[in-house]
């Protein structure tokens, strides 16, 4: 077996591999991609929206990784930084436990979406919905599905958002 290639760098040339000599071709995606689809770096946003049937807030983050501060869009009032941090850090551990490609899904659980200081940068909206003949959740990214991940996830999501708004607790694991 054998694979065609080009470079850019020398036009009009077509090269002829060895598949021998192209290890990674045959490996299947999972191998080298990561299960953690979207990791925004927190100063590179200007605003986080969640949304689920029960809670939404907007949190604007302004500042430095030195010097920083969140607020709420709504009401414009100061916010928790340690508190948002970690709610953050659990917004971007969800993980792709495997490959979805079917326009099929259920409803929709929630949604994050990620706005950025960079205008010319469109926003990440990740959702998440409900399996459509499994337990597994379906997580798609900017309308897309992508991946499923374990429905404790979500579970663990929505009673985050509450936690926050509440100012309990923040748990990081699902």
């Amino acid at each position: 077996v054998a694979y065609y290639g080009i470079c850019n760098q020398v036009p009009d040339v077509i090269y002829l591999f060895d598949a021998a000599s192209l290890p990674w071709i045959t490996n299947p995606p999972e191998d080298f991609a990561s299960e953690i689809f979207l990791m925004p770096y927190i100063f590179d946003l200007e605003s986080i929206a969640y949304e689920d049937a029960e809670t939404s807030f907007e949190i604007r983050i302004e500042g430095t990784n030195e010097s920083n501060a969140f607020y709420n869009n709504e009401t414009n009032e100061k916010v928790d930084g340690d508190s948002f941090k970690e709610l953050y850090q659990y917004f971007i551990s969800a993980k792709g436990d495997s490959f979805y490609d079917s326009e099929d899904r259920g409803e929709k659980i929630a949604s994050i979406t990620y706005n950025y200081e960079n205008e010319s940068m469109e926003p990440s909206v990740v959702e998440f919905f409900e399996g459509v003949e499994s337990r597994e959740v379906i997580i798609a990214v900017n309308g897309v599905n992508l991946y499923t991940t374990k429905p404790m996830y979500t579970v663990r999501l929505l009673e985050n958002a509450q936690a926050f708004l509440n100012g309990e607790e923040i748990v990081l694991s699902y």
